[in-house]
C-alpha cells in the first residue's frame, strides 16, 4: 500500500515541479533553471545524507553496471525536456504525453528483461 501512495505523491510532485521549472525558465533561461533544479536537488540529497546515516559514497564505484550511474545525466535531460514540453503544450497535455511515453518505455524495458531472463535460465517463466 505504501508503494501505491508514494507513486501517487511522485506523480503529483513531478507535475508541480514541471510547472515550477517552466515558470523559472520563463524568467531566467533553460540552462539556469535546469542548473538550479539539479543544484538544489543535490543540496537536499547532501543534507538527507548527513542526517540519515552517511553511507559510504565510494560504494558508487563498486556498482556492477557502470552505465547505471548515468541516472543523473538522464535526470538533467528529463528536466530540460519537461520544461520545454510544458512550455510548448501546457501542463496537462505535456503530463499526459510524458506518462504515455513512460508507460511505453517501461513496457519495452520489462519485455526486454523478461526475454533476457528467459534466455539465461533456459526456461520460459513469463508469457510475452
Amino acid at each position: 500500500m505504501w508503494g501505491f501512495f508514494t507513486a501517487l505523491i511522485s506523480g503529483a510532485l513531478m507535475s508541480i515541479q514541471g510547472v515550477f521549472n517552466t515558470e523559472v525558465t520563463k524568467q531566467t533561461s533553460l540552462w539556469v533553471s535546469t542548473g538550479w533544479v539539479q543544484l538544489s536537488a543535490f543540496m537536499v540529497c547532501v543534507l538527507a545524507w548527513i542526517f540519515t546515516g552517511r553511507q559510504s559514497v565510494s560504494a558508487l564505484w563498486q556498482v556492477d553496471n557502470k552505465y547505471t550511474l548515468l541516472g543523473g545525466v538522464i535526470g538533467a535531460f528529463i528536466t530540460i525536456t519537461v520544461i520545454q514540453s510544458m512550455g510548448a503544450l501546457g501542463p496537462a497535455k505535456a503530463a499526459m504525453l510524458i506518462v504515455i511515453s513512460q508507460l511505453h518505455t517501461v513496457v519495452f524495458i520489462s519485455h526486454s528483461v523478461k526475454q533476457r531472463i528467459n534466455r539465461l535460465s533456459g526456461e520460459r517463466f513469463w508469457e510475452c
